[in-house]
């Protein structure tokens, strides 16, 4: 989606970054805005850690394939990203990436409360670490503090399930089968006290994000078992 703003630290207004980077800056910034998440170790992923082909790069930036295998290739020879070849295109991930999400901060995996994103500019990154394990609070327990819409699975509904597809880079069709799945589990357990006042719309995004990462993570592996990278893209 075009119009929103993308936050880049001052950290890259420095000679060493402008002769390392020269014009596939560019490429960076594309990849800072597709960020999805961002891990623990301060890894961002492109796009959820799905595959990214050319014709991607070509439509939204207008790069030559020439162009765009030289700006991979010197942006991961300079540790600004890390990819691997997979066999429907590249999986790019950001080194010590941060990013601004709606009105929440990620830092190092870490969600900031929403007034926190004014820290960037007043403190500085380094304050906004120092204080990530006082407001660390995740979207799950601001949900529960507010009326909870989705306390009958049956609340669920098809805009749901697009947005959980979206969010988490996944088949509309995957969210439906853990939906059914969820629903399965449940009738299974009618008696269980935990089951009451839950948050059915929080239990699904859990359940995609937990086999989607688990998917995700054995593809890699079996990439990896290939021995395919992407050292010298041409």
């Amino acid at each position: 989606m075009k119009g929103f703003g993308i936050y880049i630290k001052n950290d890259l207004l420095d000679p060493k970054h402008v002769e390392n980077m020269d014009s596939s800056y560019w490429l960076y910034t594309w990849c800072l805005d597709k960020m999805t998440s961002i891990s623990e170790e301060g890894i961002g992923k492109v796009l959820g850690g799905r595959p990214v082909k050319y014709e991607e790069l070509q439509k939204e930036l207008g790069l030559s394939h020439r162009t765009y295998s030289r700006w991979i290739a010197r942006l991961k020879k300079h540790g600004y990203i890390n990819v691997l070849r997979a066999p429907n295109g590249l999986i790019i991930s950001v080194n010590k990436a941060v990013k601004v999400f709606g009105n929440r901060v990620a830092i190092n995996g870490v969600s900031d409360k929403p007034q926190m994103a004014n820290l960037i500019s007043q403190k500085g990154i380094s304050n906004i670490r120092q204080n990530k394990l006082q407001n660390s609070n995740t979207i799950e327990s601001t949900l529960a503090k507010k009326e909870n819409p989705y306390k009958n699975i049956e609340d669920l509904k098809e805009k749901d399930f697009e947005e959980i597809s979206e969010r988490y880079q996944v088949p509309l069709v995957f969210v439906k089968s853990k939906y059914e799945d969820m629903i399965l589990w449940a009738e299974e357990r009618p008696n269980n006290p935990k089951l009451k006042g839950r948050n059915w719309r929080m239990t699904l995004m859990n359940w995609v994000k937990r086999d989607g990462l688990k998917i995700r993570k054995e593809a890699n592996e079996r990439v990896s078992k290939r021995g395919i990278d992407a050292r010298g893209v041409q």
